[in-house]
């Protein structure tokens, strides 16, 4: 696991290693990590994956963090922890998608489901009529949930009811606002602060009403939402909007501070980066890069788990020395799967081009490799890559 206190760069740079959109983010004490449809939890170094968790099971839809571990759900519903050891550990499942997850003070994961329901250590516990949309644990160890039911609901420490706040639309993020009080988004493109006696001071964000889809908060206490539009929004620890920054061109599905940098993804795998006034601090245009920078862009992601060195098994994957012309799966010292060996792929530009416009799970299945895709520029940047540094023969 990471485990060093993050820094900021001399040159900030936004991050690329998902092969497609990121639906969560999660940050803590330096450290951030973030998942994806390609089944891949990262975590962050500086400007560059530090490590890749494969999940063993569909696309991650939520994560949380707690000490010396991670946590996260996917859309099938499974839950899989990292401790330090390199395979998850699973942790059980809910009903339907893990739409959000947290961990109490007394170290129980906390997960929401698509039925209305809270698992806690494997138990079930209803809570809403309908899919949860996010969880906030309080002091106490009391929680607040929110659901497509229209209601934001406050739970004691013995997840008693204590309080249901009607809203007056879908409710889709929560962060914690204090012992008993929260700030949330919703659907018509507000956000609110509330507590136990209900809604506190709804403020409109968007005109035309645009759904606000993700929260996070600050160092200095401002706060950051996001919209399905694309649109992030800046605001002061009294809700007033102090800047705002165009995201990604779509949705921005998920926003996590790592020190005073906002972090914001969407669909195209990119995490962008902004200062805290919404200045935008990152790059994100490979096609604008030299050719060679381009190549060394893309394979940042694939040296987490490939070397180009001979002989270099020590990663996930087998070295790619020599990889052009290659029949798959006769590197020697690497355990390649049986489903591997019996295909018939020789690689070379064509076929490695292929395996990342139709990804693993289509041109390889059977693969450990995580799933993902590139675009044309970003095929032809890495292929020339790995013909310079190593892959050729």
């Amino acid at each position: 696991m990471l485990a060093a206190i993050w820094a900021a760069p001399a040159d900030a740079q936004d991050l690329t290693g998902h092969g497609g959109p990121v639906r969560a983010l999660a940050a803590d004490d330096g450290r951030m990590v973030s998942g994806g449809l390609d089944r891949r939890v990262i975590v962050w170094g500086e400007d560059a994956p530090a490590e890749i968790l494969l999940v063993p099971g569909d696309a991650v839809t939520s994560l949380t963090l707690a000490p010396g571990a991670i946590y996260a759900g996917t859309q099938a519903g499974e839950l899989f922890m990292w401790d330090g050891a390199e395979q998850a550990r699973e942790m059980g499942r809910t009903e339907g998608a893990a739409g959000a997850l947290a961990v109490d003070a007394a170290g129980r994961l906390l997960a929401a489901g698509e039925d209305g329901s809270i698992t806690i250590d494997g138990a079930r516990h209803d809570a809403h009529d309908g899919p949860i949309t996010g969880l906030a644990v309080l002091d106490g160890g009391w929680l607040a949930s929110i659901g497509a039911d229209l209601h934001l609901r406050f739970w004691d420490e013995k997840l008693r009811p204590a309080a249901a706040i009607g809203l007056p639309a879908v409710p889709s993020a929560i962060i914690a606002d204090g012992p008993r009080q929260v700030v949330l988004t919703m659907a018509d493109g507000r956000v609110a602060r509330a507590g136990l006696e209900g809604l506190i001071e709804p403020v409109p964000l968007l005109d035309p009403p645009s759904p606000l889809i993700a929260l996070a908060r600050g160092p200095d206490g401002g706060l950051a939402a996001a919209s399905i539009s694309g649109v992030i929004w800046f605001l002061d620890d009294d809700l007033v909007p102090r800047g705002r920054a165009e995201g990604s061109a779509g949705p921005v599905w998920a926003l996590a501070y790592r020190g005073d940098e906002l972090f914001a993804a969407g669909n195209d795998g990119v995490l962008r980066r902004y200062g805290a006034d919404g200045t935008r601090l990152g790059e994100s245009a490979p096609a604008e890069l030299g050719a060679a920078d381009h190549g060394a862009n893309v394979w940042r992601a694939c040296a987490v788990c490939h070397a180009l060195e001979p002989g270099d098994q020590s990663r996930a994957g087998p070295s790619l020395h020599g990889i052009f012309g290659r029949q798959i799966a006769t590197e020697e010292g690497y355990a390649f799967s049986q489903a591997l060996r019996a295909m018939d792929i020789v690689w070379t530009e064509e076929t490695i081009s292929a395996l990342f416009e139709h990804g693993p799970d289509a041109y390889t299945p059977g693969s450990r490799m995580p799933e993902q895709r590139l675009n044309a520029a970003a095929r032809a940047a890495l292929v020339e890559y790995l013909r310079e540094h190593g892959g050729g023969r």
